[in-house]
């Protein structure tokens, strides 16, 4: 039996998505001839990395400026200032799941973490395959590539022709899409029985108001100024562990509009919504495409999501409209619109289509990639480039 390890983190979430979608198709593709483990390389390392994710929520909602230069200053190969901290944080705990488990291949989604599992890898000498998912969708950062990275995974092809553009070899990138959970990629029905289903107005236009795990974007103002615009419309917000947020909205008591806290089931969520609001995480974004649900995107963190924001827009995926009072005016735009909504959904259907099946080209580059282990063939599985599908 063969063993694939993959490294990912509960940081920003879309991560640990990644992960959970590749994981469910390389079981699904390879049965009992493969075990997969799965690790969160921040949850355990030394401290402070196991609070990565409260330190990084508290930096996206307090202090975006901050995460701003941050972002900024290590897109640079050559500056690698906190590489050394990194590989002390982390290095120790990836030491002990290497050898552990004794994988056979190594796949990495989340980015960081390269100088620490290069030094592990090197520490224990182990020498299998050692793959890169980016889970980025506009820009590939300097912190995604590291030494002795077999192939990149790139999820769309801005992201395929920087890899190229940082010098990794045409043989070494494979342009997959981005994984998504088996959840979204389910036959659901329509907006309005799978309303019909959860209890809700199924006649009712229906917008999902999505900020992610951390609750971070304009929307408590977005929602109150789409509940004046449209107040027809009605709005299912999720606030995920911002219990402030939570709070806020709930007191306001407005009658077309839902709050949930953190749920586990978003793509039921995303079912019975007419139009997605949210922000533009890769992973949340890529969902709603291939459930073939109209996106509005109400804001976007610095760096990444900006980036993830111009990719939508230059193909035409998403009405991108940052700001509490331009989305809100989008959404009341849109739900006024079916046609608009549909317009929407056909300009993003090349990039649904390539998500949807981004997970299993991932499943069948793990297996080449565990096969050429068995042969000790030299040759790289699976390349593909932009358009080759």
């Amino acid at each position: 039996m063969r063993s694939v390890l993959i490294v990912d983190a509960a940081v920003g979430g879309g991560h640990r998505s990644v992960a959970e979608a590749i994981a469910h198709a390389v079981r699904a593709r390879l049965g009992e001839r493969v075990v997969v483990h799965r690790t969160d390389a921040f949850a355990s390392g030394r401290w402070p990395a196991r609070h990565a994710e409260a330190l990084y929520a508290l930096a996206i909602v307090r202090l975006p400026l901050l995460w701003r230069l941050a972002y900024a200053a290590t897109d640079n190969p050559a500056a690698r200032a906190g590489d050394a901290l990194l590989t002390y944080l982390l290095a120790p705990s990836l030491r002990g799941s290497l050898a552990t488990l004794l994988p056979d291949l190594v796949l990495t989604t989340v980015p960081v973490v390269g100088p620490a599992l290069a030094s592990a890898r090197a520490h224990n000498g182990h020498r299998a395959p050692w793959l890169t998912m980016l889970t980025d969708l506009g820009h590939a950062h300097a912190t995604w590539f590291a030494p002795r990275v077999a192939q990149y995974l790139a999820p769309s092809g801005e992201t395929y022709v920087q890899c190229r553009a940082r010098g990794v070899a045409a043989e070494r990138v494979c342009y997959t899409g981005l994984p998504v959970r088996p959840a979204f990629l389910a036959r659901w029905p329509d907006p309005a029985s799978a309303r019909a289903r959860l209890g809700r107005p199924a006649e009712r236009v229906t917008a999902l108001v999505l900020g992610g795990a951390a609750g971070a974007g304009p929307t408590l103002r977005l929602v109150q100024m789409l509940a004046h615009l449209a107040p027809d419309v009605q709005q299912v917000v999720v606030c995920g562990h911002n219990d402030r947020l939570r709070r806020s909205l709930a007191a306001l008591r407005l009658p077309s509009v839902v709050v949930l806290g953190y749920v586990s089931d978003v793509a039921r969520l995303m079912a019975a919504a007419d139009l997605i609001v949210t922000k533009a995480g890769a992973s949340t974004t890529a969902e709603a495409l291939v459930m073939g649900r109209p996106l509005v995107i109400s804001s976007a963190l610095p760096g990444q999501e900006e980036a993830n924001a111009c990719h939508l827009a230059r193909h035409h995926a998403a009405a991108v409209a940052l700001g509490a009072e331009p989305a809100a005016r989008a959404v009341a735009r849109l739900a006024a619109s079916a046609e608009e909504r549909a317009a929407i959904v056909a300009w993003a259907r090349p990039l649904a289509v390539l998500h949807a099946h981004a997970a299993d080209a991932v499943a069948r580059l793990v297996a080449g990639w565990l096969g050429e282990a068995r042969a000790g063939a030299g040759e790289i599985p699976g390349s593909a480039q932009p358009g080759a599908r």
